[in-house]
């Protein structure tokens, strides 16, 4: 199943994901966004700049304490 960008992202801020293949998408499908020998913190940015991809995601919501 292939991730989404966000996907991807979320899980490299989590330690989980791989920056290279994460680059290789993003230099894929944003060519005149990211330029080649972008890295991973530029890539990001420029993402998140034009609100491709977001810094913030949802977490799970926490249940109402049951009082």
């Amino acid at each position: 199943m292939a991730k989404t960008l966000q996907e991807q992202y979320n899980q490299i801020k989590k330690g989980k994901g791989s920056k290279h293949i994460f680059l290789k998408e993003v230099k894929s499908k944003y060519p005149s966004l990211v330029r080649n020998a972008a890295g991973f913190k530029e890539a990001s940015s420029a993402l998140i700049g034009k609100n491709i991809i977001s810094e913030v995601y949802v977490t799970k919501k926490p249940q109402d304490p049951d009082w």
